[in-house]
């Protein structure tokens, strides 16, 4: 259990981060493949004056598939079933996809991969500071390193 809290947790704050428009967050969330794919799509609708929205996410369920290790790589692959909030607004505001207030359920098949050649951070995920430690001199915000990444997000059509 603690290991499906730990992979949904990522996930979560990854989902948060992009409703957020929180790129640092995202980035240090996923791989580069994963965080470009999501930076293009964010970057279009945002072009023709739209913004997907989640909110209210409520975890369901949570399966672990596969875990499978080599000398260079741990990958994780996960169902991760949730309730949440979804819709799209125009650049008024208003909505133009979805219902701010009724909740749909979606299951997604989530993987992780931890590499163990990866780089450390740097910077500070919040604010961009250079790190000297684990607290950031400019913000006082905590940086923990994630060892697992998000490497794919893929809806399960049911």
């Amino acid at each position: 259990n603690a290991l499906k809290g730990y992979f949904y947790e990522i996930f979560y704050n990854f989902e948060t981060a992009y409703n957020n428009l929180d790129y640092r967050m995202m980035k240090l969330l996923s791989t580069e493949q994963l965080y470009e794919n999501y930076h293009t799509g964010i970057s279009l609708d945002l072009k023709y004056g739209k913004k997907k929205v989640i909110s209210n996410i409520q975890k369901r369920k949570v399966i672990i598939y596969e875990l499978d290790s080599t000398s260079m790589k741990q990958i994780a692959s996960l169902m991760i079933e949730v309730s949440y909030h979804k819709y799209t607004l125009d650049k008024h505001g208003f909505v133009i996809s979805g219902k701010k207030d009724v909740s749909v359920t979606e299951k997604f098949e989530v993987e992780f991969r931890k590499d163990f050649e990866r780089k450390l951070i740097t910077n500070c995920p919040n604010c961009g500071a250079a790190l000297k430690g684990n607290t950031c001199d400019y913000c006082k915000s905590k940086v923990k390193d994630v060892e697992f990444k998000i490497s794919s997000i893929k809806k399960i059509i049911s």
